[in-house]
């Protein structure tokens, strides 16, 4: 099994998402005090840090029964409500995990275009151990592990040997710190997100929590529900279901779910014919003879080699059934590696392994107190695929002795009691989800006497920001939690519309260009010379034109042939086509960032774009002609030498600004 695999076996369990005056401190004595603090993530030029944005450290403590004990620090940023209109009961986020980053994660939706209003607050509490937090029980052990194996195929013994030493050795760097791990579980959690009402002095909150987040949200539920005016469960968690019995049977259903899902849409099982028996010949042929890949790190800049084995492509794809996106994508990329192409797949792998915002001291803090003392002989693995419960094989004892090393106290059994409430809440699912099925909404909802549930058919796991009909019906709650949602929009949407092979335009440049990479510095500049070459015709020739009005013609000169009068417009024309490009090009890309469709940045752009890149091949075309014409101008004796140099220089302007098209695949892109 190689590291990869390993890797993947742990994410796997991941839960994976009139102005009023700024919040102020309680001034209550006996409640903890915010302390303004530096932002903890880049705040967009758009929102002024002091106004729209507030960032602080919450001291609570370790344990709340023990109040003169040790202390944490929780990160916390508050984006205040811009809307003349604005509502006094916040939206408080709980994200996933246990372990994930609710700053990263959310600042990165709520500071671009989004669809929510802006009459609340959004309140964003770092949990405690998280990214942000202090401490955070962020393991670096595990990421120099990581890429020291990724190249390496390691037996199933090895692989686990060594991934329990790596997590030991982060635990005692953690211990010999001061850390308590015991002080990181659930209870302690919903306890600092109502510390962190009072301290802002909200009388009460909307709560969103996403995964693990809505058994934090459950949890918070149970002890606080006089300060809730409303809760969304999205992607739902049970407390009475223990997750490490659970999972084998929710992949088991979420990969039948995905190939039933491909073979009943039209395009998808045209396109890619009985894809369940092509994935499992795939890796079975990828364990016999494993590739190397190319994996690329955005964070660093980095390029790194890796193999891809058998496992560690169906681990990959359980992977990408977390997001819709990519899900809708899997049966190209499982064609793709049938025939040997691992372009797309090189590039998914890499975003999901370079993530460097889980803390994996917090989720197994969280996840041992809960669900650590289950018995593997619970496991059901009738009716399960076997090559599931293979690639699995082992898997539930490595969580006992992780727990066994954790050894952190476990929480009273109420923490596997169902929730009762008549709070009003929203619970939300999503058909592609591969870890919380929409039987988990039902059986939660059985105890919510004020509950909605919505299931999104083609969703996966998390549906707040994935697409337009949930963020509708989102907001539409928050408006009104007391009245049914309107689900209207689902109807709207009956297939999962996978993408066929035409659908992705391949252009990795995208990316690049979003992130301002240094390496296209040098073709940027080119390109700029070459662009500002040929639009120059658009001053020059125009002007020589006017210019020439008022001059008196030579007597007897005869006009130049009209071949050659062409010229002129078919450099202005040229030069239209190409500012044409560049602009449909830009609204494309950012048409696609505030579209479903955002994901397929990371390769290119959505297939309905591909209409833009005739303009380049039409550029093409003129450019020939651009050549021809100032060839025939040298040989005329109706050009003067400087209108020859000129018009030369415009053609070489433009092959080069053609070249670096070429170069980054742009000039060919309808065929990509």
């Amino acid at each position: 099994m190689s590291k990869y695999i390993s890797f993947i076996l742990l994410a796997l369990f991941v839960l994976l998402v009139a102005p009023a005056a700024a919040p102020v401190v309680s001034p209550a004595a006996d409640l903890p005090q915010l302390e303004p603090a530096d932002c903890m993530v880049d705040v967009p030029a758009t929102y002024i840090v002091g106004e729209d944005v507030f960032c602080y450290y919450l001291t609570v403590p370790a344990r709340y029964d023990d109040p003169e004990g040790q202390t944490i620090r929780l990160a916390v940023m508050v984006i205040r409500a811009t809307s003349a209109d604005r509502q006094p009961d916040p939206i408080f986020f709980a994200q996933g995990g246990p372990g994930g980053s609710t700053i990263d994660l959310y600042t990165s939706y709520l500071f671009g275009p989004h669809r929510l209003d802006t009459r609340r607050d959004f309140v964003l509490l770092e949990q405690r151990g998280t990214l942000y937090s202090e401490p955070a029980l962020y393991c670096e052990e595990y990421d120099e592990f990581s890429l020291e194996y990724l190249d390496d195929i390691l037996s199933d013994e090895e692989s686990e040997r060594l991934s329990q030493q790596v997590m030991l050795d982060c635990l005692n760097r953690l211990r010999d710190e001061g850390v308590d791990m015991s002080d990181f579980n659930s209870f302690e959690n919903a306890r600092d997100i109502e510390t962190l009402r009072l301290a802002l002095d909200y009388e009460q909150i909307n709560l969103y929590g996403v995964s693990y987040g809505t058994l934090l949200a459950q949890h918070y539920m149970r002890f606080y529900p006089d300060s809730l005016r409303s809760v969304i469960l999205d992607g739902v968690v049970p407390p009475e279901l223990n997750l490490f019995v659970e999972v084998l049977g929710y992949e088991d259903r979420a990969f039948r779910y995905f190939f039933d899902g491909c073979k009943a849409d039209p395009v998808c099982d045209r396109n890619y014919p009985d894809l369940e028996n092509v994935f499992y010949e795939t890796v079975a042929a990828l364990d016999e003879k494993p590739v190397s890949l190319t994996l690329y790190d955005l964070d660093t800049d980095t390029e790194y080699a890796a193999v891809l084995d058998g496992a560690s492509l169906h681990s990959s794809a359980f992977q990408m059934l977390y997001n819709s996106t990519l899900a809708r994508l899997l049966p190209r990329i499982i064609y793709d590696a049938k025939d040997g192409d691992f372009e797309i797949i090189s590039k998914v792998l890499g975003l999901l392994f370079f993530d460097r915002t889980m803390s994996y001291g917090m989720y197994y803090s969280v996840m041992c107190a809960e669900d650590g003392d289950f018995d593997p002989s619970s496991i059901d693995t009738s009716g399960i695929r076997p090559e599931i419960v293979e690639f699995n094989e082992g898997g539930a004892e490595s969580i006992l002795t992780t727990c066994k090393n954790w050894d952190v106290t476990a929480l009273p059994a109420e923490v596997n009691q169902p929730v009762s409430s008549d709070v009003p809440t929203l619970l939300l699912s999503g058909g592609f989800d591969p870890v919380t099925p929409s039987t988990n909404a039902d059986l939660v909802a059985r105890n919510l006497s004020n509950s909605y549930k919505v299931l999104f058919p083609w969703g996966a796991h998390g549906q707040l920001f994935d697409n337009i009909c949930a963020d509708q019906i989102v907001q539409g709650f928050w408006d009104a939690p007391s009245s049914a949602p309107d689900t209207a929009c689902i109807v709207e949407r009956q297939s999962p519309n996978f993408f066929a092979p035409r659908d992705v335009l391949m252009l990795p440049i995208t990316l690049k260009l979003l992130r301002l990479d240094d390496s296209l510095l040098l073709g940027t500049i080119a390109f700029s010379a070459g662009l500002l070459g040929l639009l120059s015709a658009w001053f020059f020739l125009p002007l020589i034109w006017f210019i020439n009005l008022f001059r008196s013609p030579t007597p007897g000169a005869a006009k130049p042939p009209f071949v050659l009068r062409l010229a002129g417009p078919l450099a202005l024309f040229n030069g239209l086509v190409f500012v044409a490009f560049l602009v449909a090009y830009v609204v494309a890309v950012f048409g696609a960032l505030n579209g479903e469709s955002q994901f397929l940045l990371f390769f290119g752009l959505p297939g309905e774009m591909r209409p833009i890149f005739i303009l380049p091949l039409l550029s093409l075309l003129l450019t020939f002609g651009m050549m021809a014409l100032s060839l025939q101008g040298w040989f005329s004796d109706r050009w003067h030498i400087l209108r020859k140099l000129y018009y030369s220089a415009l053609v070489l302007s433009t092959v080069l600004a053609l070249l670096i098209l070429a170069l980054a695949g742009m000039l060919f892109g309808f065929f990509a």
